[in-house]
């Protein structure tokens, strides 16, 4: 049975760069209520761009090998697990640089991150990189330091607000770029045979990892972008994947019809079609069903039939509820936001722009936001209903046994944690505590 990495027992964590020895901070900022409910069991930076999180292209791109995080405090112990890092400590060891998780890693932050001297860099309204003494370091860390001193205290400098993702339809928006940019110089492994498949447009624009699956008569369109293929992965007839897409490792393409700016992450089984679209690791959807400019947690089942519509019959812009106010996401084409955990029903049918709490399970239309640990059968019974925690708890268990990992303590007291955290949304929504199992 596969087991998670122990969490690391190292005080701190250094990179030297020259005869300079620096601390590396990457951190959550005040953005992170915007990711809600994806965030409620995640860090911003671990969410999924591209082929890879967030956390995992910055440090690629910026050549960090060892370098401190800094979460929300509910997140501490299931991050420290994750990543065998050192998480939220006090103290500093060194002099410190920051930076935010959702930061672009481009040749301007690059060039920044040279620099000698202590800066700040906001992006709008947000710190996006700083360069501070140990004792700014320490403040920022214990959470006394205000955006006023740390621009008192070095160099005030700016980036553009688009180098921060703000939004998870960003997320989506830019995936497809996003793939193409990961691709770039990477290894090919060991192509299977195609001879019985269709592929159309320039043949060294499809990569395999490694070893993978193909079965007769799949289609690869890499006519618009590349298509990247994860190691065991399996592919299976009748199957049509346009580039750009990732299919990430040991995942199982039954028969489905991938566009073009869609990710599916490690060990996922897809199925039905996938339009340029986020499915993290672990999930499911397996069955017929459109799922269009979506972004997708891990461990989440689609039901089979399960549809979400990605487009307003009106053709405007979609507009999302974000902290009690409705944003315009300023697109056409916005799907929904599928926490970590959660399940829909088969048949269900969730409507443009909604977002789906950590651990719910929907049924029929889903036509509002769904909050965490919900039943929600609002066109079936007119109400929606609170799930009991020791269910969710155990169907995490049972989900992941399916996989091979093991549920651990710091699993299930994230969802108690994230329980207590979503009280009072299921209470303002009026969601009815009933103790329902399902």
């Amino acid at each position: 049975m596969k087991k998670r990495t122990a969490s690391s027992q190292a005080d701190s964590v250094r990179y030297s760069e020259g005869t300079a020895k620096l601390q590396y901070i990457i951190f959550e900022g005040e953005l992170t209520s915007n990711f809600t409910p994806l965030t409620l069991t995640r860090p911003t930076f671990d969410l999924t761009l591209g082929t890879k999180t967030l956390l995992q292209n910055l440090t690629a791109r910026l050549n960090l090998k060892e370098y401190i995080l800094k979460v929300q405090p509910h997140l501490a112990k299931i991050t420290r697990q994750r990543h065998n890092r050192t998480v939220n400590p006090t103290q500093a060891e060194e002099d410190t640089v920051l930076i935010n998780g959702l930061i672009s890693p481009n040749e301007q932050v690059k060039k920044l991150l040279r620099q000698e001297e202590n800066f700040t860099v906001f992006s709008g309204d947000q710190l996006a990189l700083a360069k501070m003494s140990k004792k700014d370091a320490e403040k920022f860390l214990q959470d006394t330091a205000s955006p006023e001193s740390l621009k008192a205290n070095s160099k005030l400098l700016e980036l553009p607000e688009s180098s921060l993702i703000r939004y998870p339809w960003q997320l989506v928006e830019r995936n497809p770029s996003a793939i193409e940019e990961q691709m770039k110089n990477l290894p090919r492994g060991e192509e299977p045979d195609l001879q019985r498949c269709e592929v159309l447009g320039q043949r060294s624009n499809i990569l395999f990892e490694g070893h993978a699956s193909v079965e007769p008569y799949v289609a690869f369109d890499l006519r618009r972008g590349s298509v990247w293929v994860g190691e065991d992965a399996e592919i299976q007839s009748f199957t049509r994947i346009e580039g750009p897409a990732y299919i990430g490792r040991h995942a199982e393409i039954r028969s489905a019809r991938i566009h073009g700016g869609t990710t599916i992450g490690d060990y996922c089984k897809i199925g039905g079609e996938v339009d340029c679209s986020i499915i993290s690791g672990y999930s499911n959807k397996a069955h017929d069903g459109f799922l269009g400019h979506s972004y997708v947690g891990e461990w989440v089942n689609i039901g089979a039939g399960t549809s979400n519509s990605d487009l307003k019959n009106t053709y405007g812009t979609v507009k999302i509820e974000l902290g009690g106010k409705k944003v315009d996401t300023g697109s056409m084409k916005v799907g929904c936001f599928i926490a970590d955990y959660a399940k829909t029903s088969i048949g269900c049918f969730i409507y443009t722009g909604r977002r789906i709490g950590v651990s719910s399970q929907t049924h029929g239309y889903v036509t509002k936001d769904v909050p965490s640990f919900t039943a929600y059968t609002k066109s079936l019974t007119g109400k929606a209903f609170e799930l009991r925690l020791d269910s969710a708890v155990e169907t995490q268990k049972r989900m992941m046994k399916r996989r091979g990992v093991q549920q651990t303590a710091e699993d299930k007291a994230l969802l108690f944690r994230v329980f207590e955290m979503t009280q009072d949304e299921r209470y303002r929504r009026g969601v009815l505590k009933s103790g329902l199992t399902l």
